[in-house]
């Protein structure tokens, strides 16, 4: 079952491949996170992010793993494959799991499994 504790580490679709590297929990039992490669190159050199993520579109959206003097907690990204631009266009949540996107929202819970929590909903950048 895909979760923010196990998701694939590499996307293949045509010419894109989305990666990740140095993949590690940040808590024991606790989400995974890790650097980015989008095409093979490194995305965002300091940022760390999670899974799993949703393509719609021409954008990447996935959690951003944001740590800051005693906060801690994910945001989600939205990263336009194009210009690699980013965006975040949520709330700080302490952990998010992406489920789906469907008629221009995304779908997210903010616990580690669907069956614990409220699935919440935030527009989808056009």
């Amino acid at each position: 079952m895909v979760s923010p504790t196990d998701f694939p580490d590499t996307y293949k679709n045509g010419a894109l491949t989305i990666s990740y590297d140095n993949l590690m929990e940040i808590s024991q039992g606790g989400p995974v996170v890790g650097r980015l490669l989008i095409d093979g190159e490194i995305f965002g050199n300091n940022l760390l992010f999670g899974g799993p993520f949703v393509i719609e579109k021409k954008r990447v959206y996935i959690p951003l793993f944001i740590r800051k003097f005693c906060v801690t907690g994910f945001k989600v990204c939205a990263i336009n494959l194009e210009s690699l631009s980013y965006e975040l266009i949520s709330p700080m949540e302490d952990v998010i799991f992406l489920d789906y996107s469907d008629n221009g929202f995304l779908y997210y819970y903010n616990t580690l499994g669907e069956a614990n929590g409220k699935s919440k909903s935030i527009p989808l950048k056009v």
